[in-house]
């Protein structure tokens, strides 16, 4: 089943400083609900980390001790000056297919939108409506931040 997904949020911080929190480990575990964790292997801090990385690295997505999804990340593009990136994961537990596409605008005033798309494919039906409501709880997380 494809999914297709939209959200833009305005955030209180420079587009400079949502750039760092967007592409840093740190930043992105900050966006995700309490009880998710991620972590990668080998570690990486940042997505130009995850580009210059010897070995394929392997995200896992955990629920409190639990893993409930593993996928090798992959960076399609990343372009600093532009302030966005597009991520095509493969190998993804319960995932087909998978892209997200981050973007962030200056809107002056110390504040910046973050603009994400996220679509891809998976065998099990609620697989889409899952992702939704992560990235909804996400963009929630960076309204407040």
């Amino acid at each position: 089943m494809r999914f297709e997904h939209r959200f833009e949020t305005t955030v209180n911080r420079s587009a400079a400083a949502a750039w760092i929190a967007a592409t840093t480990l740190d930043g992105i575990v900050d966006e995700l609900p309490r009880l998710l964790r991620l972590r990668t292997t080998p570690a990486v801090r940042t997505l130009e980390e995850l580009l210059d990385a010897d070995a394929t690295v392997v995200a896992t997505l955990c629920l409190g001790p639990l893993p409930v999804l593993g996928w090798t990340p992959g960076l399609e593009r990343l372009d600093a000056e532009a302030r966005m990136f597009v991520e095509t994961s493969t190998d993804m537990t319960w995932m087909r297919a998978w892209r997200h596409e981050r973007r962030i605008v200056e809107l002056g005033d110390g504040r910046a939108r973050v603009e994400d798309r996220v679509s891809g494919s998976s065998a099990l039906p609620l697989a889409g409506a899952v992702v939704g409501l992560l990235f909804r709880a996400r963009h929630r997380r960076l309204a407040r931040a």
